[in-house]
């Protein structure tokens, strides 16, 4: 009776023949590199990792893997930053893993939270105003329901895109710049 090979069976007779080139073995090495730093950086942003720890975890892997890890944690950094997010542990990290310098991320984050402050205290006052004077409802315990507001909801998006395009072109500059 003919013997039944499994599929992996088949896969191994039929590539066993086969081997990495030194550039396909660098290229899954540089790879595998890259991704365990982005399952520490998940790990950091979930804050399931301390910056003291992932400093150590970084170097352990700077060594096994013999690959150095700025450019890899600034671009992984960068992409995970996200105006309507609190970016403040991401923006510690580049300064101090990287030498990278976060004002101007910073500076833009801060004037976007705080134009959509101004938008919603600007609309939260006006509804206040007018169910006051129409229905005769005040006091403290009145509080306008904006994320139901097609106005404000409308004036905050038009201020992220203004603001997302700022943050976009800073972002860009700071993952193409090489420190030197």
């Amino acid at each position: 009776m003919a013997e039944i090979k499994s599929t992996l069976d088949l896969v191994m007779e039929k590539t066993r023949h086969l081997s990495f080139s030194e550039q396909e073995k660098q290229e899954q090495h540089s790879h595998e590199f890259a991704k365990r730093i982005k399952g520490l950086m998940q790990q950091y942003q979930d804050q399931k990792l301390r910056v003291e720890n992932l400093k150590i975890e970084l170097n352990d892997l700077q060594q096994t893997f013999g690959l150095k890890s700025e450019d890899i944690i600034k671009s992984e950094t960068v992409a995970r930053l996200d105006l309507d997010q609190d970016n403040r542990p991401l923006l510690t990290l580049l300064p101090d893993l990287c030498g990278s310098d976060v004002t101007p991320l910073e500076s833009i984050t801060k004037e976007y939270k705080e134009a959509v402050y101004l938008i919603t205290q600007a609309r939260t006052a006006k509804v206040k105003q007018h169910l006051a004077e129409k229905y005769f409802i005040s006091g403290e315990a009145v509080v306008p329901n904006l994320e139901n507001d097609e106005a404000v909801t409308k004036e905050i998006q038009q201020m992220r895109d203004k603001f997302d395009r700022l943050f976009t072109l800073e972002k860009s500059r700071l993952a193409d710049s090489v420190e030197t």
